[in-house]
């Protein structure tokens, strides 16, 4: 890789990957590592923004990190935890999946079943409900 990447906050410059001019592929495998790392903060926007960026040209290596993410395990305790950016992040990125992979549903029956449980879980949680309906109404507005 010849690029660098300079810590800042826990972002580590993906508020900054397209002025670095730095590629999806370039940077997957840190990414990757990233997401397993103490330094990843699932309570941030920019990686759930990144991978909706780049779904449509990697929507299986973007599935996957997304898969790492483990969004079950980070269901918000109460309310105000994280802001609603976050959580319409995470439904934009969920829908965005199943749109993709919805085209074959063959090929991606594994991938959707997923997608499904995923949704299942968010939607039994009443804290997500707000976020939910936000994205349904940007969805059939356009």
């Amino acid at each position: 890789m010849n690029f660098s990447i300079r810590y800042r906050g826990d972002a580590y410059c993906f508020l900054h990957y397209e002025k670095a001019n730095v590629k999806f592929t370039d940077i997957y495998l840190f990414i990757v590592k990233y997401i397993d790392s103490k330094s990843f903060n699932f309570k941030k926007y920019y990686i759930y923004k990144y991978l909706l960026l780049n779904s449509v040209d990697h929507p299986n290596e973007c599935f996957e990190i997304f898969k790492k993410i483990r969004l079950k395990d980070s269901k918000k305790e109460k309310e105000t935890e994280y802001s609603p950016t976050i959580r319409e992040h995470q439904i934009k990125l969920l829908m965005g999946f199943y749109n993709i992979f919805n085209r074959d549903k063959k090929v991606n029956k594994k991938k959707l079943i997923y997608l499904d449980r995923v949704f299942d879980d968010l939607f039994e949680d009443i804290r997500y409900k707000d976020d939910i309906n936000k994205v349904l109404e940007l969805i059939s507005e356009s």
